[in-house]
């Protein structure tokens, strides 16, 4: 086989395995943003600036992460 067939091919096996691993770690890193959610209760109206940008940080995990 050609060596850079042979190194198309491991990248691309790589990347899956990557891809699945990060599949796996998106579920339980879900829970934990549903569970950092309702502790700070961002759905409340009446919050302060500082848990507003807490709670953007903590929403903004699960884009982040599968970026």
């Amino acid at each position: 086989m050609n060596n850079e067939a042979q190194t198309l091919g491991i990248a691309i096996i790589t990347a899956i395995f990557i891809f699945i691993i990060g599949m796996v770690a998106l579920t339980f890193l879900l829970d934990e943003v549903t569970t950092a959610t309702t502790d700070l209760q961002c759905s409340v109206a009446n919050i302060s600036d500082g848990t507003k940008l807490l709670c953007l940080a903590v929403d903004s995990t699960v884009p982040y992460w599968i970026g």
